[in-house]
């Protein structure tokens, strides 16, 4: 839902989402495969409200790829955010919260980031 209201009060945010089991249980990895080859944001709330999720219909090893890709950003549990500048935050948070959060990890204007 933050990520809804984060959208709703400012429509230049955007969040790339990256699904994957935390420890690599089958039944999550063909729930996260199932959502890849969906490419269904339908499917990803179904499932993140434990409705049943359908069988994947494609081949793909994303759904472990992600998982490596958030162990590389240090994410143990989701959710998580990975701010712009690098800043790894832990639990969900509340929109103005996470507006707050990318305004203070802006550059000063004229000053790129690195």
């Amino acid at each position: 839902e933050s990520i809804k209201q984060v959208l709703e009060k400012d429509p230049d945010v955007a969040f790339q989402l990256v699904v994957f089991s935390r420890n690599n249980d089958p039944a999550v990895l063909r729930k996260v495969q199932a959502i890849l080859c969906s490419k269904s944001a339908a499917m990803l709330e179904d499932a993140y409200h434990g409705k049943t999720v359908p069988a994947p219909d494609c081949a793909s090893d994303a759904a472990v790829g992600n998982g490596k890709i958030a162990a590389d950003f240090g994410v143990s549990g989701t959710p998580a955010i990975v701010l712009p500048d690098g800043r790894l935050i832990p639990g969900t948070r509340d929109a103005d919260t996470i507006l707050r959060m990318l305004k203070e990890g802006e550059a000063p204007p004229g000053k790129p980031v690195h």
